[in-house]
Formats: structure tokens, C-alpha cells, sequence
């Protein structure tokens, strides 16, 4: 897929998560989003229990390539994950990332994430709570188990969410900080995140990436800021801006076009909603 909301999120959520006790509560919306991070997740607070959702993309200029699809259960928790894009502009630099979040049993998941031949991230969720906890085992990017801890906090005179993460125990010549900002109502209004690995072949990644919404709670641009050394890109900055053309009976979107940069990509999103009886 293109480089910007979709794809950024999943590099940045190969190294997410583990948690400790807070006081605030986050939604399931929150909980969804915070597990891979995905704007095709938003759906409007009115609508029903979503079943399952797939998006795929139907025409781009910039040859991108995709699929979605992501199913729940009927308290709305995620229960399978799973994204194929097409990573690179011309056939020689194009490679394939696959990510799959599996529920293994209750509030439990398997997650794994490949570019290409190499394996980016293997790790283990648990949603104790509401609190997630993840274990990342030995992959591609770590030779050993490493945890991450989860900080929630209520920003002062508000009722906004800030949710922020960090090794659990300080790393040698590593660091990783990651934040998200959530509005009073539950919508995702900002993301940040940096990965520095000041070792022999370190790397750094930065993202951040502000989110904007219309007056009927859409997503209707996201402006981001993005760098990763260790694929030897230079840094990079653009705006997206998204317009809806089809939405079903609960005023979900099922056809957007996102513009970036004098390109355009038109995704087409089908929904199963569960039966409320």
C-alpha cells in the first residue's frame, strides 16, 4: 500500500505494547485501534456491532496494492487480523508485508509480521482489563524477549486520553517512545513514534502524524511526518486527504479516495454487521 496512514502504522506496531496498572479505561474502539493501529477500523459510535470488515484497493496511480480484513466477536473485539501490501514503486524494490493478529484464546493473541523473507515481528498480547500486555519474542529486530510498558494517562482539564509507551526496563544504546492522543470522543488524534538503535547497524524511525476529522466524525486528513533510516529512505512529509463517495445504512464508509502527493488511491471497503438479536 502507500507509504502513509496504513503502512506507517503497521512498521511502527511491530514493536508496540506490554502494560501496567492505570486508572483510566479505554474503550474497545481504543483497544482495537491501539492493537494495530489501522483507520480502517473507524467506524461511526452509532453504528452496530461490526462482524467483519475487508478493504482492498481498487485503483491507485502509484501502484499500490492491498488487502484488509478484520473480523470481531459480538462484544466488538478484535479476533483476526490480516494485511497484505505491496511495498515499493517499481518491481525491483517491491516487496510483500503480511500481518496477522490471531486471538488464540480469550483476550489472547499470536502476532507475526513479515517483510519479504524476513520475519519483522512475533509476539504475544494479552487484554487483561483493560490493559494489554505483550510479550515480543526473538525475531528479525531482537534477539531476545522484550517487554514494552503502557502508560494511560487523563490529560489535566479534560477528559482526553494520552497513551504512551517505553521499554519496561532501560535498553543499552535503544530507545523507544510511542504516544497516542485520543479525544473525549475516543477518536485517535494524534500519533508519534521514535525507534533509535544507537548499536553497531542501528537505525532510527520517526513518525508523527496528526488526524482530522469532519463535522460527522470522519477521518478527513492526516498530516505525517516520516523517517526510517534502516530501509535507507530519506525523511519524508505529506498530507492526505480523504473523500467519501458510498456509505451503508449506519453511515460507514464503503468507497474513499485518499490524494497524496498527485496521486490517488480508491479503496473499497465491504461490512458484516451481527445480527442484534
Amino acid at each position: 500500500m502507500k507509504k502513509s496512514i496504513i503502512y506507517c502504522c503497521a512498521i511502527a506496531v511491530s514493536v508496540l505494547f506490554a502494560s501496567q496498572v492505570c486508572s483510566a479505561k479505554l474503550t474497545q474502539q481504543q483497544i482495537n485501534l491501539l492493537l494495530e493501529n489501522d483507520d480502517i477500523q473507524i467506524f461511526t459510535p452509532s453504528s452496530a456491532t461490526v462482524k467483519k470488515a475487508s478493504v482492498s484497493i481498487e485503483k491507485s496511480t502509484d501502484a499500490s496494492q492491498g488487502k484488509t480484513i478484520v473480523e470481531y466477536d459480538k462484544k466488538g473485539l478484535l479476533i483476526n487480523y490480516y494485511s497484505a501490501s505491496v511495498i515499493g514503486f517499481t518491481t525491483e524494490e517491491q516487496s510483500t508485508m503480511i500481518t496477522t493478529l490471531m486471538r488464540t484464546e480469550d483476550n489472547k493473541w499470536q502476532r507475526k509480521q513479515t517483510m519479504g523473507s524476513y520475519e519483522i515481528d512475533n509476539s504475544t498480547y494479552a487484554l487483561k482489563g483493560d490493559n494489554i500486555n505483550i510479550t515480543l519474542l526473538p525475531s528479525y529486530n531482537f534477539d531476545e524477549q522484550r517487554q514494552i510498558a503502557q502508560h494511560v494517562e487523563t490529560i489535566e482539564n479534560s477528559q482526553q486520553l494520552r497513551v504512551f509507551f517505553s521499554y519496561a526496563k532501560p535498553m543499552h544504546n535503544e530507545k523507544l517512545n510511542i504516544e497516542y492522543k485520543f479525544a473525549d470522543n475516543g477518536q485517535l488524534n494524534s500519533f508519534n513514534f521514535e525507534n533509535v538503535d544507537e548499536n553497531l547497524y542501528g537505525y532510527t524511525s520517526i513518525i508523527k502524524m496528526s488526524l482530522t476529522y469532519d463535522e460527522t466524525q470522519k477521518l478527513k486528513e492526516a498530516s505525517e511526518f516520516s523517517h526510517y533510516q534502516f530501509m535507507n529512505e530519506p525523511a519524508d512529509e505529506v498530507t492526505t486527504r480523504i473523500v467519501y463517495s458510498d456509505f451503508d445504512q449506519y453511515g460507514n464508509w464503503l468507497k474513499k479516495t485518499e490524494y497524496f502527493d498527485n496521486e490517488q488511491v480508491i479503496y473499497k471497503r465491504v461490512i458484516e454487521y451481527w445480527d442484534p438479536s
